[in-house]
């Protein structure tokens, strides 16, 4: 139990009941995770129980996640299990630029 931090690739392989964020975060077909996953690039080949938010989530035939998830790009191969909200991340727009003319 409890958090996991990682600055480089991390693989889970066994069952983690925590929040993990990392840059390339990747959970192995036979691990479980219970817990949020904050990463850079995540590939579930396991199951995850939990928000799933990074640049690019990919879900292989033997991943499951039960949450929601929160994309740049997002890859889902035949036989994935998805059980909840799918939100794409946009940047935030910039803010309104001088046009140039006043109204006054």
């Amino acid at each position: 139990m409890g958090d996991i931090t990682a600055k480089g690739p991390l693989v889970v392989q066994a069952r983690v009941v925590g929040n993990i964020t990392g840059d390339i975060v990747t959970i192995e077909h036979w691990a479980n995770v219970k817990g949020d996953i904050e990463a850079k690039q995540a590939t579930v080949e396991g199951v995850v129980v939990g928000a799933v938010v990074a640049g690019d989530v990919r879900v292989t035939h033997s991943g499951q996640i039960s949450g929601s998830v929160h994309y740049n790009t997002l890859a889902v191969e035949t036989g994935a299990m998805i059980e909840g909200h799918l939100r794409r991340i946009t940047s935030s727009p910039e803010p309104d630029q001088p046009s140039g003319s006043a109204s006054e």
